[in-house]
């Protein structure tokens, strides 16, 4: 088992591992300033822990299942796979030029999302994006939200500050794979609501979080990473400065942001 103590008492100057760990592992040991790239077609996750100058590197596979998911994922938020349209799997095996098992293994991670439906009958098909959804999660999720960061502001300890700066720089080397930026978003901002210290209200977020998973993707797809990173250097700056009052302001303004682009899609479409 890979530990935190395991990661950051290695003496020599590089190593790799092959132990395929989690991404959020590595999120989860602060302050560590993360890239990626890819490596024959498999993300390769690079560590540095800048106290200590030791660079590690860890790969993380995906499987075909997982690409299948990516996709198809992608092909839905772009509209290319239209809301209501059916996924036959031997038409998706053809489009995506591979069989039938990683198809029919990814098509419950994206019903776990929200993307896929299965309906009697007809099979999987795309779910539509629903109004009166995007009103209710949004509005809840910026009263708790909004909540939890005005009261961990004060408690943020310089070790949570600067685990949130390494996300950030994180975040800039992944803006353009929302597979891997929405984890470390999430991360970014679950710094900041734990240290609320209120238990209730982060599972609460996180039970938020998984609900809202396809309206998350599809807006930070439309509203693009520049202005994200700008809400999210906004926010950091506030907590910076223990400005407990204009945190919560950004986080309204970011889900505010967020809804309306998609209140406009879900028009844009009908």
């Amino acid at each position: 088992m890979v530990t935190e103590q395991s990661w950051l008492d290695q003496s020599s100057a590089a190593f790799t591992t092959s132990t395929i760990a989690p991404l959020d592992l590595v999120l989860a040991f602060a302050p560590l300033q993360l890239l990626e790239s890819l490596e024959s077609g498999c993300p390769s996750v690079r560590a540095w822990h800048p106290k200590r100058y030791i660079l590690y590197t860890m790969h993380v596979y995906r499987t075909k299942k997982d690409i299948v998911a990516s996709q198809l994922r992608e092909a839905i938020i772009s509209g290319d796979l239209a809301p209501g349209s059916r996924l036959p799997l031997q038409d998706l095996a053809k489009r995506l030029k591979l069989s039938l098992t990683p198809i029919r293994e990814a098509l419950p991670l994206l019903e776990a999302e929200g993307f896929v439906t299965q309906v009697p009958h007809k099979g999987a098909v795309v779910t539509p994006l629903d109004t009166d959804e995007v009103l209710e999660l949004y509005t809840i999720r910026s009263a708790i939200e909004g909540l939890a960061a005005r009261y961990g502001v004060a408690a943020l300890s310089p070790n949570a500050i600067e685990q949130m700066e390494a996300l950030l720089i994180t975040m800039d080397g992944v803006n353009d794979n929302w597979d891997r930026y929405l984890p470390v978003d999430r991360k970014f901002h679950s710094v900041l609501y734990k240290a609320s210290g209120s238990r209730r209200w982060l599972s609460t977020i996180e039970t938020l979080w998984k609900r809202s998973l396809r309206y998350m993707i599809t807006s930070s797809v439309v509203v693009g990473a520049d202005s994200l990173r700008e809400d999210h250097l906004d926010l950091l700056e506030a907590c910076r400065r223990r400005d407990a009052e204009t945190a919560e302001h950004v986080i309204h303004a970011h889900l505010g942001k967020s809804q309306s682009q998609l209140l406009e899609r879900l028009r844009a479409s009908q």
